[in-house]
């Protein structure tokens, strides 16, 4: 190996060697850089969880408090709108009473109105009533002659024809008796 082979060689390594401690304290301060790192990241770690149920009680009271408000909000709301209801329920109440009352009157009115219109319609008038007892009367009388002229008598219902049903009252005849007497009268045959 030559001199300059020699020198060469000697700055090569050299450099090599200056390189290998420059990556070499590169990669210690690496290294404590990343044992600091992990110092701190143990520090935080164990503050973590203290921080975090700090926080998080932070925020779920907040979150509590807020819900709370809320409910407290619709809860009053809700009492402002039971009041309103109540109110309306009381007002309507009292016209409902009164509604019905006046319905039931106007029912009963016209009942009233009604049963008059249809006795005035069907009921005998003074002189129909008049009549009929005069009528009566009458036939009272009549009865009363025929009674006492003998005149009980059968008497029932005859029917002419079968076909269109039609019939007449008629008597029994006393046969005992012979004769057709004036007008074509025949003999009833008393009742017995």
């Amino acid at each position: 190996m030559t001199a300059l082979d020699k020198n060469t060689v000697h700055d090569t390594l050299g450099t090599l060697l200056e390189m290998a401690r420059r990556d070499q304290d590169a990669i210690h301060a690496a290294v404590e850089q990343l044992k600091y790192s992990q110092r701190t990241l143990d520090q935080m770690t164990r503050q973590l969880p203290g921080e975090m149920a700090q926080r998080v009680d932070k925020s779920l009271q907040n979150s509590v408090d807020g819900a709370a408000n809320k409910l407290a909000s619709h809860f009053s709301e809700a009492n402002v709108q039971a009041d309103l209801a109540a109110a309306t329920y009381q007002r309507a109440s009292k016209h409902v009473v009164i509604k019905i009352t006046l319905a039931a009157l106007g029912i009963t009115a016209i009942a009233a109105a009604s049963i008059v219109a249809v006795t005035w319609i069907l009921a005998p008038t003074n002189a129909d009533i008049q009549a009929l007892r005069e009528e009566r009367d009458e036939l009272k009388r009549q009865i009363t002659f025929l009674e006492r002229k003998g005149g009980r008598s059968d008497v029932t219902m005859c029917k002419l024809d079968e076909k269109t049903g039609k019939s007449r009252m008629c008597a029994k005849i006393d046969s005992s008796f012979k004769g057709v007497w004036e007008g074509g009268y025949l003999i009833i045959a008393n009742k017995d």
